[in-house]
Order: C-alpha cells, then structure tokens, then sequence
C-alpha cells in the first residue's frame, strides 16, 4: 500500500481503527471506561483525539486492565522494552501483530537496496552472548541459514571492535544494521586506528537518534547512505528513510502517529513536540496514543520518491535526553552532540556524556584517552555548553574510568534528570512569558 496517495491511506487507516475501537469496547476494560468517560455510547462514537494519551506509567499501573480478555483464543506472548527512557515496561503481542511487524521490516529493509537472503551484519546488542560467552549453537545456526553476522555491540571493547573490522572486511560489502551509538563507536574507532574498510551496501541505523554528526562519521568510515530507521519494542518500527532521505515515512498501515504540544494538542507540521503512536496491529494489548518518550516533528511534504506515507521530518531525540533552562527553554540532545564529537575527533576523550542534575548545573563526564586533559581544555568544554546553557548554568567537569550501558545496553550522550515537577515549571515559564507579551508586557521589540 505505500504507493497509494495519502488520503487513501488515511481512509485504510480509519478503517482499521474502528475495528480496534469495536474490539476495545467489548474486550479491553481499560478502554471501555475511557471511551465512555469521553462521551462515547458506542464504538462508533469514540473519537481517537478525545482519548487521553497511555503513559509507560498507566501501562504498569493498569497492567491487566489493557490486557484483551479473549488472550486465550490468541497465540500471545510478552515483550519487554529495555528502558532507555528510563522507564522500561512490558507488553502482550500476538501472531497477528508479529506477522504484520516482521512483513513490514522486510519492506523497509529493500528500501536500502537489501533482498531477502543477502548478507546482513548486525551490531545488536546479545544478552546471552554477555551472560553465557555465545549466542549459543542454535543462535549461530540460525544466522548461518539467514546469512546473517550478529557483531554484540554490549560489548565494545577496542579489542573486540578490532575483531569486528576484522569480521567487516571479511564479510565484504554488505548491509549493516545496529544501534546508531554502536555503529558510529566502530567508525571512530575505525578512523582512530587508521583502518580502511571497503564501502559497504548501506547502513541501517535504528535504536537511537541519528544525529547529523553521526550520521556523518558513519558515512565517512563505511562509505555508504545511512537509512534511519526509527521504532520500539512495544509497537516495532515506526519509520524509516527511503533513498531521497527527505524523511522518515510513517508505517501508517499498521499505525497512527501524532506530534502533541505540551497541552497535548496537536503541533503543525515542522513544530516539534512530543510523538504518541497508536497501534492498529496489536489487539492482544491495544495500545492507543502511547507516549513513546521521543520528541520529532512532522513534515507538511511527501517524499518525493511517490511514496504516499506520511513524514516525520526527524526524530530529535529523547524526552528525557533535552535539557531545560532556567527560561523554560528547551534545548534539543542534538545541540551538543556536534561539539562533542569534535572533542572525540581530537582523539584525547575516549567517551563523553552531559549529565543535566538541576535547572541549573549539567555534569560533563569524560573517559581521557592516556593523560590529563589540560585546563585550557577542560575550560574551552565548559565553555562550549554554557554558550548553549546560559551564563547562570554551572558545569561540572568530571574524569571517569567508564561511562555505562543504559538498562537497555544503548550509550546515551545526553541524559536530563529533572524531576517532573521541573519540567512542569519551565513550561510554565514559557507560558508566563507568552501571556506578558500578549498583555503589552516583556521585552520591547
């Protein structure tokens, strides 16, 4: 269906979002009294912008009241997500969603000019290979028949990063797929070492925000397009680039996205806010204006490659990776990711992480490669992140041996520990702001 034009695809999906409601009303609790409590008398009338949004927080509290009551004629399972908001939850899946999932990476996987039986290296992250040494006998089968190299990225050590160049080169040119953080690891450390790997098909880059920098470093070391690709374990991929690369296209068969402000309405194309997505494939656990935890924008164009999907301009990155000034500002993880590559170019930081701990004080962790950074180093860092902060922002520079894994095994760059009554406070300021200016008050212009 992605050649169809927009309004087609629109009407496939309020189709199949009134199959959901119809199912929801006579089979999931949670549901029920949310459409009720929106005024609804019956399916037909529920209204999807008349629901409330479905936190990570309601989806543990409110566990077995989202669960469909017809699990037993389903073959179900549960899947967990890693918790790289920091808020990792679980969830019920069934065939049906499975079958429309997989069908759709496949899809989106050709887009990068991969067929099905290609060589496909992954740089995934193997909880069994960090528990038990291997992926075990029926893992490696497995990737033998599919003709697939998976390359752990928990576990990036120079050591193993040498071996898995090693692994790339052998394998020859093929399509990478990992985590962006892990394949943008192995291309610095590939550039560092001075190692030459032959262009590849393409990368696929998933589990992480693309930011431009890195985006660029990949491109440099494997000589290939990068295709972002932009999902999560609760309800799979939810777009992904095509080779104009003018945006990633919404999967709008399976699902419906929206960019909300913090009023929760909807923002307008090319306004960023914060992404809800409701799955149109997955009745086992309906998941309806789920708050992923990333912030995006929408697109107001369609690709030009004819594709009808809908746009997300970009994905900016994590709610919990944007820091917040004392001015209620918010500042993008994409803001920092820039200069701090630059320092990592320079090749006497191994690692980097900005840590915000209060409305007024971010902490700068580095993992030095060999000796000290000296303090005319140190001071040109602080100053980078204040110019970008504000003067009244302290930043605290601190040396560590390592900077760990999140829960999910993905390497933040940018984590904001504001509590929410904090968020909540420089919203309002905001808000306070635009209501001078409206009474004849705040700065003159």
């Amino acid at each position: 269906m992605q050649w169809q034009p927009q309004d087609v695809l629109e009407a496939y999906q309020h189709e199949r979002l009134r199959a959901l409601f119809e199912h929801c009303w006579h089979h999931v609790p949670y549901y029920r009294r949310q459409f009720e409590a929106s005024g609804a008398h019956s399916p037909e009338d529920v209204r999807l912008n008349k629901l409330p949004v479905l936190t990570k927080a309601i989806l543990s509290e409110q566990f077995e009241e989202l669960k469909s009551d017809d699990l037993a004629l389903r073959r179900w399972y549960t899947n967990r997500s890693g918790g790289s908001t920091g808020e990792p939850v679980t969830v019920i899946q069934d065939a049906h969603y499975r079958i429309h999932s997989e069908a759709k990476k496949l899809v989106e996987f050709e887009w990068s000019g991969w067929r099905p039986g290609e060589r496909l290296i992954r740089v995934w992250g193997s909880e069994r290979d960090i528990l038990h040494g291997s992926i075990g006998w029926k893992g490696t089968l497995t990737g033998w028949i599919n003709n697939r190299v998976t390359l752990n990225a928990f576990r990036l050590t120079p050591q193993r990063m040498q071996a898995y160049i090693q692994a790339i080169r052998r394998a020859g040119p093929a399509v990478l797929y990992g985590y962006a953080h892990a394949v943008y690891e192995l291309a610095r450390y590939a550039q560092q070492a001075g190692v030459s790997l032959p262009p590849q098909r393409a990368v696929v880059s998933t589990s992480g925000t693309l930011y431009p920098a890195i985006r660029a470093q990949i491109e440099r070391t494997f000589g290939c397009p990068v295709f972002d690709q932009y999902g999560s374990r609760e309800v799979s991929c939810i777009a992904t680039e095509c080779g104009q690369h003018e945006g990633l296209h919404i999967n709008m068969e399976t699902m419906i996205v929206e960019v909300l402000d913090d009023d929760g309405a909807p923002c307008p194309p090319g306004m960023e806010g914060e992404i809800v997505v409701t799955s149109l494939a997955n009745f086992a656990m309906p998941l309806i204006r789920y708050r992923i935890g990333d912030r995006g924008v929408l697109s107001p164009q369609t690709c030009s490659c004819g594709r009808g999907l809908a746009l997300l301009d970009h994905v900016t990155g994590r709610s919990m990776d944007c820091f917040r000034r004392s001015d209620g500002t918010v500042i993008p993880a994409e803001y920092f990711i820039h200069f701090l590559g630059v320092v990592l170019n320079k090749g006497w930081v191994a690692k980097t992480q900005l840590v915000q701990e209060a409305i007024d004080r971010v902490e700068l962790k580095l993992v030095p490669r060999g000796s000290r950074p000296s303090e005319t180093q140190l001071r040109e860092l602080s100053e980078a992140v204040l110019r970008v902060m504000g003067p009244d922002c302290r930043v605290d520079v601190c040396l560590v041996d390592a900077i760990p894994l999140s829960a999910s095994g993905k390497y933040r760059y940018t984590i904001c520990r504001l509590g929410e009554h904090e968020r909540q406070a420089t919203v309002a300021a905001i808000r306070r702001g635009d209501e001078d200016e409206d009474n004849g008050g705040g700065p003159h212009r």
